[in-house]
């Protein structure tokens, strides 16, 4: 629903990027949706070791998104889950995102919400707030970051999770012991998938026609 929400502002489709996706499971979205090359931005050897091509159009560049790495305007659309938080830089990662696109271009990203509900409840508790995550971002310094780069067009978000009860507990901040009373009372029930509003938001940035 996310990228879909990318499609309906987009002219052209030509290349779809995924930036930082693992083995490119989400190539098969691009392709089903008439993009004419997919592209898997990954610098996990495994990650290559593992990708399996669904078609002839799509092709796997193990390497760190970087100037140069693809010609100027040529994407239509570029995405990017749960990676932006991750890198040093964002905004001079943006910088390169806005230049990779073509006019008209679409750029998606979902990210971590410290303004989300679950973030002020648990407080320092909360996933997001998290070593691994070099940056924090909520819809408003997002939007800002983007307007900056040079993209119109910014809209922000909530989206949902959609995970098994499992997950959901494995993440919960309560003390092991409990997790695993919990599990193993839930039974089956734990595989059952349930979605929610965990925290995350979606951004949808346009780089002008």
């Amino acid at each position: 629903p996310v990228l879909d929400r990318g499609l309906n502002i987009l002219d052209k489709r030509g290349t779809f990027m995924e930036i930082g996706g693992g083995r490119g499971f989400m190539l098969a979205y691009g392709a089903k949706n008439g993009f004419a090359k997919q592209i898997e931005v990954e610098p996990s050897i495994d990650a290559e070791n593992k990708f399996t091509p669904s078609s002839g159009n799509q092709s796997f560049i193990r390497d760190i998104f970087r100037p140069g790495l693809v010609p100027k305007e040529s994407i239509s659309m570029i995405c990017v889950f749960q990676a932006l938080d991750h890198i040093p830089d964002p905004a001079g990662f943006l910088a390169q995102v806005f230049e990779a696109l073509e006019p008209g271009g679409v750029y998606v990203c979902v990210t971590h919400n410290t303004q989300a509900l679950s973030a002020k409840v648990l407080g320092s508790r909360s996933p997001i707030y998290d070593i691994a995550h070099t940056y924090l971002f909520n819809p408003l310094n997002m939007a800002r970051l983007h307007e900056r780069a040079g993209f119109h067009r910014v809209d922000a978000f909530e989206v949902a999770n959609n995970y098994a009860l499992r997950h959901w507990l494995h993440l919960a901040p309560v003390p092991d012991l409990l997790k695993r009373l919990l599990l193993f009372s839930t039974g089956r029930l734990a595989d059952v998938r349930i979605p929610l509003y965990a925290g995350n938001f979606a951004t949808i940035a346009q780089k002008p026609a």
